[in-house]
Parts: structure tokens; C-alpha cells; sequence
């Protein structure tokens, strides 16, 4: 069920607690969309609320995804960026069986400090331990996409 489908309109919330989407079952940070509905807990990411029916990834060049509100086929399925399992929307390409959390698929190439004086660059494979958590993994064996500094040899490693 995407926001269209949903029985109640939404009302967009700025950046507060932590909450997990109602889409995707991710967790969520920033600015959300939350039911009106004071007795209904429905929320989504911005992603998952207005998805692209068809969407792109330049880490994928030869992929071309479509959004599900859940894995097609029904089979349990682990996203490419990030390494955790889907466990609702998926942006999914069905030639490459490449697998995308709508938030995954729309991170930034490139985020900044407030300040501008640090940018930082997605790359689809991790150089060096996380500069917060001192691990490669963000899942088991899996090393996932990080946000990468080449000046400072900084690196992030993505947890949606």
C-alpha cells in the first residue's frame, strides 16, 4: 500500500524521533508522512510515500528498476546497497535480480556538513573501517555502499 492507496490522507512532520516506515520497515530519520488519523500509526519515508513507478541507479547501469509495494514472487530477498532484508517496498530489476529499499535507491552521490567544509561521496564499496563504528560490515559478511571523504579518509557506512 503506497500513500495513494492508504484510506486516510497525510500530513508531513519534520525531522524528529526515529520511527520505522509502515512501506518499507525501514528505519527512519528525517522529515516523515504521517496519517491525520490520530487513532491510525501509518508513517512512510518521503521515498515511500511518493515512489517513481520506474527509477535508475548509476551503480547499476545495466538495471532498470520498478517499485513493489512487496518481493515479487513472494521470495525473501536482501537489499544491494545496504545488505538488510526487504521487508516491504522494493525497487527491483527483474533481468538482474538487483534488489533496492526506496531510501537506498535515493541517497545522494554527494552529502556535506553544515558548514560545506566536509563532502562526502557515495561509492558502491567500502575503503576502510567506519570512522564511528570501526567495522566494514553493516550486515554480517556484507560491506555494503558508504559515504566516502578523500580528503579526510573518512568513511560511513550506510545504515538506513
Amino acid at each position: 500500500m503506497n500513500e495513494m492507496d492508504h484510506q486516510h490522507s497525510f500530513l508531513l512532520k519534520p525531522a524528529g524521533a526515529p520511527y520505522t516506515c509502515s512501506g518499507c520497515g525501514e528505519l527512519g530519520f528525517g522529515p516523515s508522512r504521517h496519517c491525520e488519523d490520530i487513532n491510525c500509526s501509518y508513517v512512510l519515508h518521503g521515498e515511500c510515500a511518493n515512489p517513481d513507478p520506474h527509477a535508475f541507479h548509476p551503480f547499476f547501469e545495466k538495471s532498470y528498476f520498478e517499485f513493489h509495494t512487496k518481493s515479487p514472487g513472494g521470495k525473501e530477498r536482501r537489499c544491494d546497497a545496504c545488505g538488510k532484508d526487504v521487508l516491504g517496498f522494493v525497487y527491483s530489476c527483474s533481468s538482474t535480480g538487483i534488489d533496492l529499499h526506496p531510501c537506498c535507491l535515493k541517497l545522494k552521490p554527494k552529502i556535506s556538513d553544515e558548514s560545506g567544509n566536509v563532502t562526502l561521496q557515495l561509492s558502491r564499496k567500502v575503503r576502510s573501517k567506519c570512522a564511528k563504528c570501526k567495522d566494514k560490515y553493516v550486515v554480517e559478511d556484507f560491506k555494503g555502499w558508504t559515504y566516502y571523504c578523500y580528503m579526510l579518509i573518512f568513511n560511513l557506512i550506510i545504515i538506513n
